[in-house]
C-alpha cells in the first residue's frame, strides 16, 4: 500500500464498500427493532442528546475491608 497508489486506492474503496454494507445492516436491524442496534446507534450518534455511557470512577479500595468494618460495628452494638 505504501508503494502502489492504485492498490491503496482499491483497498480504500473496498473498505468503503464494507462500511456501506455494515451501515445498511445496522439500518435494517434498527428497522426490525433490534435493541442492541438501537442502543449502538444512540450511543454513537445520539451523544449530543445525552445518549452517552459514563463510568463511575468512585471505587472502594478494598470491599472486604469495608465489609469487616461494618461487621465489627454491628458486633460493638
Amino acid at each position: 500500500m505504501k508503494t502502489d497508489p492504485y492498490f491503496r486506492e482499491r483497498i480504500e474503496e473496498l473498505d468503503e464498500e464494507v462500511l456501506d454494507m455494515a451501515e445498511s445492516m445496522l439500518k435494517k436491524n434498527i428497522h426490525e427493532q433490534k435493541e442492541a442496534s438501537i442502543f449502538f446507534f444512540l450511543k454513537t450518534k445520539g451523544k449530543k442528546r445525552g445518549y452517552i455511557e459514563t463510568i463511575d470512577n468512585q471505587l472502594t479500595i478494598n470491599p472486604f475491608e469495608e465489609l469487616m468494618k461494618a461487621a465489627s460495628q454491628v458486633e460493638d452494638e
